[in-house]
């Protein structure tokens, strides 16, 4: 496919020296590989999901056909920020398919936290307003517009309401749990409740005189190679029999991670951690190692060491080990667990906005939908067997109102 590196006409007047422009084409997308990395180097509260290896992988292997509309601004040359869209169509009726416009690293089979967009903070003014130009002069091209997991206390939410482009939805979004590490493993059990510092070290010592194992950590990509489908078949064991929906199910999902854990582990940016005995691997926690923090994204471990609380275990392994190397922060990522609450002491949210405009195929969309839910009614929910809901539709749809 052809580079294509649009310059996008201008919604409203850009700041100083500004320039947006349009990047449509994976030949242009891995172009942008250093000037992207040097960005996320500046902004301060850019997320290990935000980083180019992973956003480029993930659109590698989950874009497929779908319009790439990544919008860039530069002052002088120099990339001050970024945006990465892409516009995933659902099928209403040929030719009239839903067109909702999301952030890149949404929307496949895996779950990122912590996206929007990539500011350079000494980037000057209206950098943030530039993006939002850029996104305004391709309104045209959408219908709906989703950006999950932004930071709450931006203003980039603020800013988007303001352009008047439809309906507009904020929600909740992902509840975080963490930790902030002190300078040793007795001080963070000191953080602890005395019940859950108890469990801990009895977890401990009562595994090891079942099975005696080694903590380990990935250091090579030899060591990787050999490691991840291990990860993969625990976590397997872990979820298959309690849910009809887990990770690494599918080729797409492993394919990704497998590569985007090698292109991180080149980094010193992955941390596969996982116990092994006698009889080989018992379980295996990955994590992203980022800014002075772990971030815990995927685990397993082999049912029969579950009685010895192997999980807990496995995870106060994983934090040990961030102490070790002088981590500040220990980070759980997205999913409400217990055991997750059980081992922090903080919480931070995230938020999720969706946009509607008031096209003929939003109103198609909401005509469908409305005649399905009906349809479905009146059968007893026997349609949903014969007829799925319209694919990739905004997560919000079924709270859509009359747009003003």
């Amino acid at each position: 496919m052809a580079r294509r590196n649009l310059i996008l006409p201008q919604a409203a007047p850009q700041a100083g020296d500004l320039e947006s422009s349009l990047i449509a084409s994976k030949a242009a997308f891995r172009d942008l590989k250093r000037d992207w990395d040097r960005l996320v180097e500046r902004a301060p509260d850019s997320s290990v999901f935000q980083c180019w290896d992973w956003q480029f992988i993930w659109w590698d292997v989950f874009g497929q056909d779908r319009p790439l509309r990544i919008i860039q601004v530069r002052r002088q040359g120099q990339l001050v920020g970024l945006l990465p869209l892409y516009i995933a169509k659902a099928g209403l009726v040929p030719g009239m398919g839903l067109r909702t416009l999301r952030l890149i690293g949404y929307g496949g089979d895996t779950a990122p936290d912590d996206l929007g967009p990539i500011i350079d903070p000494d980037g000057g003014p209206g950098v943030q307003q530039a993006l939002l130009d850029g996104l305004a002069a391709c309104r045209h091209e959408w219908d709906a517009a989703e950006f999950d997991d932004l930071a709450p206390d931006g203003d980039f939410i603020e800013q988007i309401g303001r352009r008047g482009w439809g309906q507009a939805v904020v929600q909740p979004g992902a509840r975080i749990s963490y930790v902030l590490l002190p300078d040793s493993w007795d001080g963070y059990l000191a953080l602890l409740s005395s019940n859950r510092r108890w469990k801990l070290r009895r977890g401990r010592k009562r595994l090891f005189e079942h099975a005696p194992y080694r903590f380990q950590v990935v250091q090579s990509q030899a060591e990787l190679d050999e490691q991840y489908p291990q990860l993969v078949r625990l976590h397997h064991d872990r979820w298959q029999h309690r849910s009809d929906s887990y990770a690494f199910s599918t080729p797409a999902y492993t394919e990704f991670h497998k590569r985007v854990m090698s292109a991180l582990l080149a980094k010193d940016q992955l941390r596969l951690m996982y116990l092994v005995g006698e009889q080989g691997v018992m379980g295996a926690n990955y994590c992203y190692r980022w800014r002075g923090g772990f971030y815990f994204f995927q685990g397993g471990f082999a049912r029969p060491y579950e009685p010895f609380r192997i999980g807990e275990v496995l995870m106060g392994h994983a934090i040990e080990q961030a102490i070790t190397e002088g981590q500040r922060v220990f980070d759980m990522l997205r999913g409400e667990h217990d055991y997750k609450k059980s081992l922090t002491n903080a919480l931070r949210l995230r938020t999720s906005l969706t946009i509607y405009r008031p096209t003929a195929r939003m109103l198609a969309y909401r005509t469908l939908r409305g005649a399905y839910r009906g349809l479905r009614a009146l059968t007893g929910g026997r349609a949903s067997e014969q007829h799925g809901e319209p694919a990739d539709a905004p997560v919000g749809a079924e709270r859509l109102a009359p747009s003003a």
